[in-house]
């Protein structure tokens, strides 16, 4: 009996220093990725001019999957070397808008935006009746 209850104690400590040890890994996973999301804040900061920064901070609050794809953009175009000086807000709207009809282009039974539906009438010809 002895050794069955070591071998569950065993047993026990070997779970709960898995448990802790996964517990750690996504601790430091966590703050990797909060890492990554500061070094990406800043970069974006140093590639916008403040009334573009606020309008991308407004997209964000309505749409944050539109404010990613916006950052990785800028993102990516800083590190090729397209963007050489601080984006207005103005470009950024202009760049924003490009990528909506890319998006258009490649999607177009998605949007309807810009589609003019016909006007649907009914007319009723009689009453129901029943049999």
């Amino acid at each position: 009996m002895k050794a069955d209850e070591e071998a569950r104690a065993k047993m026990a400590a070997g779970m709960q220093m898995q448990q802790e040890s996964d517990l750690q890994k996504m601790h430091e996973q966590k703050q990797q990725q909060q890492e990554m999301e500061e070094r990406k804040r800043i970069m974006v900061r140093s590639i916008l001019e403040p009334e573009a920064l606020e309008r991308l901070s407004r997209i964000g609050l309505v749409k944050p999957e539109k404010k990613d794809q916006v950052e990785m953009m800028l993102l990516q175009q800083a590190q090729s070397g397209r963007i050489t000086e601080k984006i207005s807000d103005s470009q950024l709207s202009q760049l924003i808008e490009k990528m909506r009809l890319r998006r258009q282009k490649s999607h177009p039974c998605l949007h309807f935006s810009n589609v003019m539906f016909p006007k649907v009438s009914v007319k009723l010809l009689g009453t129901w009746e029943e049999d």
